[in-house]
């Protein structure tokens, strides 16, 4: 009797750690990071309470969905958080700007810019004013 109990005990413990491995989840990605260079306007500026840095950015046409296909992004206003480090500065809603931001799909949410100044020349930016 007291084998049996041994043997119970060593075939469970060898169960437990194969069990505890899970398939990821539907959610978990296993995209690489990308970065993308685009131009916009700040339409909102973070805020204590959480808002986040509000842009209309121009068409980004290599943008890439989660699952790595090439499939665009048309122009939109689009929230973005802003990466450690990186601060608005003296930009303020209106201004045209330059910016830098990484999708990581593994993160919520995705899109963070890393890097943002304001335009040299605003009037090659390419956005409908019509609101997205």
């Amino acid at each position: 009797m007291h084998l049996r109990a041994t043997f119970a005990a060593l075939m469970l413990a060898a169960a437990v750690p194969a069990c505890s491995k899970s398939d990821p989840s539907p959610a978990a990605s296993t995209a690489p990071v990308e970065t993308y260079a685009s131009r916009g306007k700040i339409v909102a500026l973070p805020d204590p309470k959480g808002a986040l840095l509000q842009v209309h950015h121009e068409e980004i046409p290599t943008f890439k969905a989660k699952d790595g296909r090439a499939v665009g992004m048309k122009q939109m206003i689009m929230p973005f958080p802003l990466a450690s480090g990186v601060l608005p500065g003296d930009l303020k809603p209106g201004d045209a700007v330059e910016f830098t931001f990484t999708v990581d799909w593994s993160r919520t949410p995705p899109q963070e810019i890393t890097i943002i100044k304001r335009l040299d020349d605003p009037s090659t930016l390419r956005i409908s004013e019509e609101r997205q």
